[in-house]
């Protein structure tokens, strides 16, 4: 199933389909770097088109199709307190997934929407590697 099937079979987001990375606010698409464009499977704004729906979760920003697989990408400040809400916004993600075709999809990136304060060495990197989460300061799809 392509990235864009995915997303219209799950009802909750069918309509929130964009082409290419058009659903990535405009400071976030400075933060991805695609290789090949053709590869490009499109994007999907998670945290805004669920907002409404569950207002008060710690909700994942987006899901970006590349090269027939799903990126969940989230935005946000790489420092050490942080990891706490990142771990909270993951466990979101993956209960809200299960009943979807992205049930088996895991590719979880944490991209520093500043410097990356975390090294991967240090127990907060290893806390992050034990998540499943990958920290990036850009995201590189190739």
């Amino acid at each position: 199933m392509t990235f864009k099937q995915k997303v219209q079979n799950t009802q909750e987001i069918k309509n929130c389909y964009q082409r290419g990375l058009q659903a990535l606010r405009k400071s976030d698409k400075k933060k991805v770097k695609v290789e090949d464009t053709n590869k490009l499977n499109g994007s999907v704004n998670i945290d805004d088109c669920l907002k409404s729906k569950y207002p008060n979760a710690s909700r994942w920003d987006y899901a970006i199709g590349y090269n027939n697989q799903t990126y969940f990408v989230e935005v946000h400040p790489a420092i050490p307190r942080e990891i706490k809400e990142l771990a909270k916004k993951l466990n979101w993600l993956k209960n809200w997934k299960r009943n979807t075709p992205f049930r088996n999809d895991n590719n979880f990136y944490w991209v520093a929407s500043g410097k990356v304060g975390i090294s991967s060495k240090s127990k907060y990197g290893k806390r992050i590697a034990e998540l499943g989460i990958k920290l990036k300061g850009i995201l590189k799809l190739e």
